[in-house]
């Protein structure tokens, strides 16, 4: 295990290979936005960020959806669901399967399974809420750096990482 509970990281990192890691993590929560399509995709951006952040590629996303069962005709989980699932597609990530619940207070996100194939792991520190530290951290090597993110720059930076990472060999 190269990132685990301990580190307090959103995603887990375990090294399957010298030179691979499976990184895994799951993303969930109330409406954010009145929005429902908006509202699925925040979720999938947020969920997917968490693979990137560490430096990884998606592999594949699980929906995890709390919806009231009296409200399923209202058309509003359809958005949210195609909402989410169209953001994920923007990002070449299936939707392979996922589960739902019936519960009053509608809640959605993705567990989604990501590979890292370069040297290069990125762990994120939640040091205070106004401050990101950004640990980079060769997978071989107890060596790191830190670089210190304001909160201003911390949007931009979450869209950078949230670009798709490069096929191994690009």
């Amino acid at each position: 295990m190269l990132v685990g509970a301990a580190s307090r990281d959103d995603a887990a990192v375990y090294r399957i290979a010298p030179d691979r890691a499976l990184v895994a993590t799951v993303d969930f929560f109330t409406p954010i936005v009145d929005d429902p399509s908006a509202f699925g995709a925040i979720a999938a951006a947020n969920s997917v960020s968490d693979i990137y952040a560490v430096g990884a590629r998606p592999l594949f996303a699980l929906g995890i959806t709390a919806f009231p069962r009296e409200k399923l005709d209202s058309g509003l989980l359809e958005k949210i669901v195609s909402g989410g699932a169209t953001k994920l597609a923007e990002a070449g990530v299936p939707v392979v399967g996922g589960h739902s619940v019936d519960d009053p207070e509608p809640k959605f996100g993705y567990a989604v399974i990501g590979a890292n194939t370069r040297s290069l792991l990125l762990a994120i520190v939640p040091v205070l809420v106004s401050v990101a530290f950004f640990l980079i951290a060769d997978i071989d090597s107890p060596r790191f750096g830190v670089i210190r993110v304001s909160a201003q720059n911390l949007l931009s930076l979450a869209q950078e990482i949230a670009r798709p990472a490069p096929s191994p060999g690009q």
